[in-house]
């Protein structure tokens, strides 16, 4: 309860100060099981009922129990002990289950870590965590056994330890409040991920408020299709199971296929959902795709982002019947720790409500001062109570976040989160007070994004933005470095291509040019025809004196020299200029060279100079208009700069929406234009418009646009 001191009783009305402790009115007494004791009864009440179902197989309460203490003897006997951790890198599956199951009976705490995740940040993750035994597969565990050394870390495989015997005698160990339960990593704003150590206490008020919330019981089955690493699977993968409740796992391929999980909710009667809204969202799609709906489903949880009402109104088509809920709440406030019931009048809104706190829960909304902040007025959200983890493995950054407040008496949690509270009670969000972001569900700092690209010798400055529920990143680049970089990279690519042309030195080598629609080599005679076409607009301008700006294995070069009083051509593939060279062209002169390095031509002029086919691989505008530049200045008096084969930023969407339904007679329009969507965030080409063209006419003296011609794009 909030009691305030005399001359700040004026500056808050009584009704708020009211409406402020009817909030956090949340206190509720608990069963005093601690999760393994909780366990322990559910496999004698339950041992042969439904515990797991993983790739098509159904694990009973005592399988599961058999592994588990299996699992915890071996941990036991190579030192996991109460707040000790314990590793796990596994696929998802019934053995990750298994593994965190036997650390929790063992008293440790554990530890998941991304199963691709890259060695250093693995290195850093046991250091971290302060892991003596990390839990993994044969794939993985000879990648890993390098750490051993490094760390101190003891690398075991999943299979050798989940039946070694012995288990039946295990014992829980007797468990504290604070002891660890687990160490969920996050995103750091300093390129490094933080720790948060979740206590017994934290899991046993979150499983049982969930478990009564949500209506969890021995009958409930659950699907699960969250991440070990994400807080989340927690109630996916051990808050059923906690009631005697059964957990529905995808194979490896039906994870990736939401049309999978359509099926196996339905054959296996799956009522409860937990996920981010995306996945909710791909499920819903796969289900109208499917034409079918899934009545068995009673409860569905969506939370970790925004929850937009348009998805709301999409699931009821295809859940009816079902609660949904919109939950939130940071890993350091153990999973979620404020839910709200979505009522159909809420479908008209713009945005749902923050919710209700979960039990033993308080929101304290407070200004720059640590102050309570006024009514309506914005402020950073605390929490408060049995929710609050013990803190980060780095203690420097707990003493941060985590706080005493003297006034009110409590440990409080610096959520990040800016807030308000209406008249009725609900906590409104208005964004973060930092630069952390949520995408698909998990928390990302735009910061370790900055800090990470900076290290980079190419990059001189960063800044990383969330817009749309993608990140944009800005980067100022070091400019030297970076040019050296890529043509470096374009030079190799070259001549591993031009090397292995199956037509290398004919007049006719069209290695690499493909159909972007079928992906397959061009046939010949269109091939043909497009050279042709290309050759007639260069010959219409007379040229004697001919430069050509990527001259590749000679397409052009081959059939206008033998016309020209001189020809020099240059390109980054020593390889290619080598084949050139050989034909022994009279007035041809090669050279292996770069497009923005033109000096050693630059005392030379010519009547034409030609850039064919070759500007998409420049890495941006400003580069291509260098190299323009320095053309014009090699430019004989009325002479002509002919740049071919463009790709027109202005007409991209058309040009990847006629891929994207090339071959289809009933294209589906919504999945089309996602597909799109998708196709050109990862165009690596420089596209142009033709208004580039147009303002170079003004920023380069002397030249004249002459022409701007649509080409036929590449069929």
């Amino acid at each position: 309860m909030i009691m305030l001191e005399e001359q700040n009783k004026k500056k808050y009305a009584k009704n708020y100060i009211n409406l402020i402790n009817r909030i956090n009115d949340t206190q509720h007494e608990l069963s005093g099981l601690y999760y393994a004791q909780r366990m322990e009864g559910v496999f004698k009440k339950y041992g042969d009922r439904t515990a797991v179902i993983c790739d098509g197989k159904e694990y009973s309460f005592t399988e599961l129990e058999e592994r588990t203490k299996s699992i915890a003897a071996f941990l036991r006997e190579n030192g996991i002990t109460n707040n000790t951790a314990a590793a796990i890198m596994l696929k998802k599956g019934f053995p990750q289950i298994v593994a965190v199951l036997g650390i929790n009976y063992s008293g440790g705490a554990y530890a998941p870590i991304e199963y691709d995740l890259p060695l250093e940040r693995v290195k850093d993750s046991l250091i971290q965590a302060g892991a003596k035994v990390l839990i993994t597969d044969a794939k993985l565990k000879e990648k890993l056994v390098e750490l051993s050394a490094e760390t101190g870390v003891k690398i075991v495989q999943y299979d050798e330890i989940e039946n070694i015997g012995g288990y039946m005698q295990i014992t829980i160990p007797e468990y504290k409040d604070t002891d660890l339960f687990s160490v969920i990593f996050t995103s750091g704003s300093t390129g490094r991920p933080k720790g948060v150590c979740v206590n017994q206490l934290n899991i046993e008020n979150f499983i049982e408020f969930s478990g009564e919330k949500l209506g969890v019981d021995e009958n409930s089955r659950i699907i699960s299709v969250t991440n070990v690493c994400h807080d989340m699977s927690v109630f996916e993968l051990f808050g059923v199971i906690a009631f005697g409740g059964s957990v529905v796992m995808p194979t490896e391929d039906a994870e990736k296929e939401p049309a999978e999980w359509v099926k196996l909710i339905n054959e296996y009667g799956v009522n409860k959902w937990d996920s981010v809204p995306t996945i909710g969202d791909m499920l819903a799609f796969a289900a109208e795709i499917e034409g079918i709906t899934m009545p068995s489903m009673k409860t569905m949880v969506l939370g970790g982002e925004f929850v937009p009402t348009a998805l709301i109104r999409r699931l009821r088509k295809v859940i009816p019947g079902a609660d949904i809920y919109s939950i939130g709440g940071p890993t350091e406030t153990t999973v979620w720790n404020i839910g709200y019931l979505i009522k159909d009048e809420d479908l008209e809104r713009e945005t749902l409500p923050y919710g209700y706190a979960a039990w033993n829960t308080e929101f304290y909304i407070l200004d720059s001062e640590l102050e309570l902040v006024g009514p309506g007025e914005i402020g950073t959200i605390y929490n408060s109570g049995l929710c609050v983890t013990n803190g980060y493995c780095d203690k420097e950054a707990t003493k941060k976040s985590y706080i005493y407040h003297e006034k009110l008496g409590k440990r409080l949690y610096n959520t990040g989160d800016l807030g308000s509270y209406d008249e009725k009670g609900y906590i409104n969000i208005h964004g973060r007070a930092d630069s952390q972001v949520k995408i698909g569900g998990k928390r990302i700092e735009l910061g370790e994004i900055e800090n990470w690209l900076e290290k980079s010798s190419s990059v001189k400055k960063a800044i990383a933005l969330a817009t749309n529920n993608r990140i944009c990143v800005f980067c100022i680049p070091e400019k030297e470095s970076l040019t050296e970089n890529a043509v470096g990279t374009w030079g190799k690519i070259f001549d591993e291509s031009y090397s292995n042309g199956k037509d290398r030195g004919s007049d006719e080598d069209f290695t690499s040019w493909v159909s972007s629609y079928t992906g397959k080599a061009i046939p010949l005679e269109e091939m043909r025809g497009w050279r042709d076409n290309t050759l007639r607009r260069i010959r219409r301008l007379k040229c004697r004196k001919i430069f050509e700006i990527g001259c590749g294995t000679g397409l052009l070069l081959k059939k206008l020299a033998p016309e020209a009083e001189s020809y020099t051509g240059i390109d980054i593939s020593e390889i290619a200029i080598e084949d050139l060279k050989k034909n022994d062209i009279p007035n041809v002169h090669l050279y292996t060279g770069s497009a923005d390095n033109l000096e050693p031509y630059a005392d030379q002029r010519f009547d034409t100079i030609i850039i064919n086919s070759v500007i998409f691989f420049f890495y941006d505008t400003e580069y291509l208009l260098k190299v323009v530049r320095e053309c014009c200045d090699m430019l004989e008096d009325g002479g002509a700069l002919f740049i071919g084969d463009v790709i027109d930023n202005d007409m991209k969407e058309v040009f990847q929406t006629s891929i994207e339904v090339y071959g289809k007679d009933r294209p589906d329009a919504e999945k089309t234009a996602a597909n799109v969507r998708e196709r050109i965030s990862k165009i690596k080409d420089l596209l142009v418009s033709k208004s580039f063209f147009r303002d170079v006419t003004a920023s380069v003296p002397g030249f004249n646009l002459v022409r701007i011609k649509i080409g036929r794009a590449h069929v």
